[in-house]
């Protein structure tokens, strides 16, 4: 069970995890995988509709104050991630291809074009199940994925 953490690691680590994850399970095994989302009705200025969403998020504020999510591009995220902050908080939120609302099963095909799905696919996991479990405002939530080995 990973959750909730891999939307604050780099894409290589990412992609290293879900490596030991597979290494690790035996073939049954199932891996429960919890990561922030944007969907389709996701409205940010100046973000690039299909793609992650990589911001760095102010606990000094409120999520409704001004100045909370700033937005970043891969590398600064991957910066931020490398070198920490007291007061922020680096967060990458998943492109999938469908609006964001609590309680929707999510299929493979709703992410098969996105940088998510590929990730699961190239390091062998096949998504068994997903839910979006806490919808945000702007198009923004959380999802579980159920995976399993490909073998």
């Amino acid at each position: 069970m990973c959750l909730q953490v891999l939307g604050h690691v780099s894409g290589a680590s990412f992609n290293q995890l879900l490596e030991i994850f597979r290494l690790l399970l035996i073939d049954e095994g199932v891996l429960i995988l919890a990561v922030p989302v944007i969907g389709s009705d996701f409205t940010f200025p100046d973000h690039i509709l299909g793609s992650d969403f990589f911001h760095l998020v102010d606990l000094t504020l409120g999520f409704d104050k001004p100045g909370f999510r700033q937005p970043l591009n891969e590398k600064s995220f991957g910066n931020y991630v490398n070198i920490g902050s007291d007061n922020n908080l680096a967060v990458r939120s998943f492109f999938v291809d469908i609006p964001i609302n609590k309680g929707v099963s999510v299929s493979a095909g709703d992410i098969s074009g996105t940088r998510i799905g590929k990730d699961i696919t190239e390091n062998g996991f096949s998504v068994k199940n997903a839910l979006i479990y806490s919808k945000h405002k702007n198009g923004m939530g959380d999802i579980m994925f159920r995976l399993q080995i490909i073998r």
